[in-house]
Parts: structure tokens; sequence; C-alpha cells
């Protein structure tokens, strides 16, 4: 697709261009990079500790038998991860959300497929977010526009989604969202599904994580996250590690961002200090004195400790025996900023593998959508600019010049008719005038007529636009980043996400899709 709605850099990365190397440890994402990431991944884990310890957080997540037996193949020594991750949010979040999940099974499909040994799809629960504003909101399109959901915080919102409780909100919210999902044959399985996945989770992080492997329940997705006490404990090398060369690692990272901002653009801001302290009651607060004394805390209690967007990624690397990261757009830009950042962590930065990345046009809207004399990235914009623009493209045909030319024929001669009249019989010169005054006022009526047929077509017209722009573009977004995926599961069903799948692993560029469910 000619189009694309995203930055200069994810274009460029998109298209493998050779001035983003020194930017990406692994460059560029194609079958010979990864194959290689495979074959010289050097993980220091112990492969049957995170097989029993990842076992444990997938059932606590109702985890099906594909997912525990891909976990069991981590053992086999050469077995790899393909991981993606986001945000916890309230049922289940965007649609690049589940977009990025099916995304890192069809890429570990085909990577194993290439490789011949096991390749394991992983989502990373962001489980020490705090960014409640996304996590507690969901967009869902209703008969009267696009609606925003918000769930009120239980507590304190700058706790962590894997601290933070659902809350006593949880309940008005659940069953305004119910009434607002399309009211189809699958409303009461999926409904179902998802009281399942929250009943008795504690936690947004908890009821996220069990909603997503419902969804893909069969695709053999696996979860980890960095809230679980025994898992936070695998990572903590890194985080000490991290405290000891702080000094080094924040130079990393800003010299390649200046770098990286001359050309392109800074995605995140490298601030003092990458780590964050559970507060038990402040929630998660920034740790600016990083010492000894901090690296012995932190080697002792890690789980007391949080990353940040930098740091986050390099947990992941030691939990997992990782080679590729599933990123959006966002992601692919900051990880342009953490090759040298990793060097200086001792570690390997892993192959970037660009999300699927799609607006999905449902069959209504595709057909009022093939009517309207725009391109699909044409409809993004203020309606009153567009409504202006359609009605100087849809050529309305002129009906008052039409019907003037056809009164300026019918006057063209009529001296002459007078004429011969008069000549016939001079008492009928008066007749023909009123004739010629009735034919003027039927092609009047005929005018009015045609106008109301125009200005209803036009109306018509303008009123699919509407639909269509808000349809492609809700609230004037990507639709991709706004709208819950949860509804699109209720309108088509429990294998919406299987279906989809297969739409996903026949488009692996990232190049952003419009697909016509």
């Amino acid at each position: 697709m000619a189009h694309s709605p995203f930055s200069a850099l994810y274009q460029a990365y998109l298209e493998a261009d050779p001035a983003l190397a020194p930017f990406y440890g692994r460059y560029p994402a194609d079958a010979d990079t990864l194959a290689a990431a495979a074959r010289s991944l050097a993980w220091a884990g112990d492969r049957p500790t995170l097989v029993r310890d990842l076992t444990a957080f997938n059932r606590r997540h109702g985890a099906d038998a594909a997912a525990i037996a891909n976990i069991g193949r981590l053992a086999e020594a050469a077995a790899v991860t393909v991981v993606t991750g986001q945000q916890t949010t309230v049922f289940g979040g965007p649609y690049y959300t589940l977009f990025k999940a099916l995304t890192t099974v069809a890429r570990a499909r085909e990577l194993e497929a290439r490789l011949g040994t096991p390749v394991v799809p992983v989502f990373w629960l962001a489980d020490e977010d705090n960014d409640y504003s996304e996590i507690g909101s969901l967009h869902l399109p209703t008969r009267e526009g696009v609606r925003r959901f918000d769930l009120a915080p239980a507590g304190n919102a700058a706790h962590s989604a894997g601290f933070l409780p659902l809350g006593p909100d949880f309940d008005r919210f659940k069953a305004d969202v119910r009434a607002a999902l399309p009211q189809t044959e699958h409303l009461e399985s999926i409904w179902a599904t998802i009281e399942t996945a929250y009943q008795g989770a504690g936690t947004h992080a908890h009821a996220f994580g069990r909603l997503i492997l419902a969804a893909t329940a069969g695709m053999g997705l696996v979860l980890a996250g960095s809230t679980d006490t025994v898992l936070k404990r695998r990572m903590a090398p890194v985080l000490v590690r991290y405290v000891e060369r702080h000094d080094n690692a924040r130079q990393a990272l800003e010299t390649v961002s200046a770098q990286l901002e001359a050309r392109y653009h800074r995605q995140a801001v490298v601030g003092p200090s990458l780590l964050f302290r559970h507060h038990p009651e402040k929630g998660r607060m920034r740790v600016d004195t990083l010492d000894a004394t901090l690296a012995e805390e932190v080697a002792t209690h890690p789980d007391r400790f949080s990353p940040n967007v930098f740091l986050r990624p390099l947990l992941q690397d030691t939990l997992l025996p990782n080679i590729a990261y599933v990123a959006g757009p966002g992601e692919t830009a900051y990880y342009a900023q953490m090759n040298a950042f990793y060097e200086v962590m001792d570690q390997q930065m892993p192959v970037i593998l660009p999300r699927f990345s799609a607006t999905l046009m449902e069959p209504s809207a595709a057909r009022h959508a093939d009517a309207l004399p725009f391109e699909w990235h044409e409809l993004q914009g203020r309606i009153e600019d567009l409504e202006a623009e359609f009605l100087k493209r849809s050529r309305s045909p002129d009906v008052d010049a039409f019907v003037a030319d056809w009164v300026r024929h019918m006057h063209h001669g009529a001296d002459a008719r007078r004429a011969w009249v008069a000549a016939v019989d001079a008492t009928l010169v008066a007749t023909t005038e009123s004739v010629l005054k009735e034919q003027e006022h039927a092609l009047d009526k005929l005018r009015q007529k045609l106008l109301r047929s125009v200005k209803q077509q036009e109306e018509t017209g303008l009123r699919r636009l509407r639909q269509v722009s808000e349809h492609l573009f809700p609230d004037g977004h990507l639709q991709e980043r706004h709208l819950g995926w949860v509804h699109l599961w209720v309108r088509y069903g429990p294998d919406f996400p299987a279906r989809l799948l297969d739409i996903v692993a026949a488009h692996p560029g990232g190049r952003h899709e419009v697909v016509r469910l």
C-alpha cells in the first residue's frame, strides 16, 4: 500500500533502510538475521527452572494444554522465544493488542518451520506500568458513535497494574460494556468467557492475562511478567547490573538518542534513572539514588523494584531465551535508542519484528466506502472539510443549468412560431403564450423535483461519508489504536481470533493493510 500512517523512522525500518543498521543490534529483520540470532544465542538461564516457574505462572492465569506444552518445549537446549508485550488494559485493550499477540504466534510458527527447533510465542504482561488513563478505559463503537467507558481506580492509581485491584466499580463498568456490545448470537458465549477470565482475578494484570489466553486458546501463546515474585527473582541480576552501571547506561542511551534525533525522532526521554520503587502507599516512584546500598537491596528484594521502558526489555531477555520482539511503531522507535545500552549491559538486542497493522473494514462500511470518491486514508480529518471535498468531488448534476438550457431551447424560434399562429388565426396568439408559460411552469416543477432528488442523494452520500470516516478513523484516530477488540470477538464469534491469525500470517511485512472482513 502506497500510503503509510507511520513515522519516518518506522517506515524506514519496514523498508530495511541501511542507514538504520547502527541503531539495531540485529538488522535487517529478515529470515537470515533471525536464523543467525537463534544460532548465536548465549542465554545463561536454567531451563528446568524456567519451565517450572513459567508453568506455575501460566496455570494461575488459566493456561490451556497448548500453552503448557509450549512451555515444556523450552527445556530443549535449542528452544528460543519470540516475545511481545503490552499494557494490561481492561477488557483487552485496542485492536493492536490482539494484533501483537497473533503476530507473535504467527512469526514463531514461521521461524520454527524454518529452523526445525522449538520457537515459543510469549506475551509479556506489562504489569508494572501505571498509566491508569489507558489501563482503565475502553472505547467501543455503538449506534450513537464511539463511546468511552472508564473504570474508576480502586485506591491509588499510581500503583502498577500488577498490584491494582479491579475494585468495587467493576460491576457497574462491566454492565455498561455488555449493554453496548453487539447483540449477536455470539454475545452469551463470549461474555461467559470474559466473565470466567475476570472472576477471581485479583488485579488488572491478572484479569488481562486470563483474557488474552482465553482469546488465543489452542495457539500455544505463553504469558510472562515481572510482578510475579518468583519470576522477578530470576531477573534480579540485570537490575543489580543496571544500578552498578547506571552512569554508563545513561550515557549510552543519551548518545544514541541524540544521533537518532539528528535524522528521525527520539521516541522516549532518557531520564536520570530507569528504576522505580513500589511504594506501599505512594505507588510506583522513581529511584534517584543509585548506589551500592541500593544494589544490595535490589539483589535481596527485587520485587520492590520496577523497570522503565528502556530497562524492561532487558528483563525479558534475561528471563527468556529470546531472539525477537514483535513491536509496534513506537516500540521500534525506542528500541532504536537502545543498542549501545544493551552493549553496556552485556546483552544482545533481539531482532525487532513489526507487528501486523491493519484497518478492519466491516461489510457495510466496505460497501459504502466503495461508493465514495475517496481513498481510505483520505477519510481522516475534520468532517466539515471532508463534506466540502465530497460535494466538490461527487460532481452532482447542475439542475439549474440543465433546466435553463431547456427553457432557452424552448424559446428559441418562439417569435417565428407566434407569427405562424397569427397568420393562421390571430385570436390564438394568446393561447400560444399560455402554452409557453405552462411549459415553463412544468419545467420549473421538474427542476424542483430534480433538486430534491439530488439533495437526497447528496445527503445519503454525506451520511455514508460520516459513517465510513468514523468507522475507519474513530474519533479521528487510527482504528487499531482506539477501538477495543472485544467487540469484534462478539460480532464475529469465538473463532474470530483464529480466523484473524490466518490473515496475520498472510501479511508478514508490517505495512498497514486494509482488511475487509
